[in-house]
């Protein structure tokens, strides 16, 4: 499951105003999981990592069905 979120297609969405990254993951898995992707966005969001190299914090969003 963990190796779909990772391997999943993203967007990355820049927002320079409020120095964000947005990075939105389409996992490619069954529906069953989607809840335990919304939770690992939450989480891997809440570290308020920077890109590396930038001052942009990276925001986790997963576009599911949820």
């Amino acid at each position: 499951m963990l190796r779909s979120f990772v391997e999943s297609v993203v967007e990355l969405v820049p927002d320079l105003h409020d120095r964000t990254l947005v990075v939105r993951a389409r996992p490619l898995t069954n529906k069953g999981h989607e809840q335990v992707y919304q939770n690992l966005c939450a989480a891997l969001t809440a570290t308020e990592t920077p890109f590396p190299g930038t001052d942009l914090r990276l925001i986790y969003e997963c576009i599911c069905s949820v």
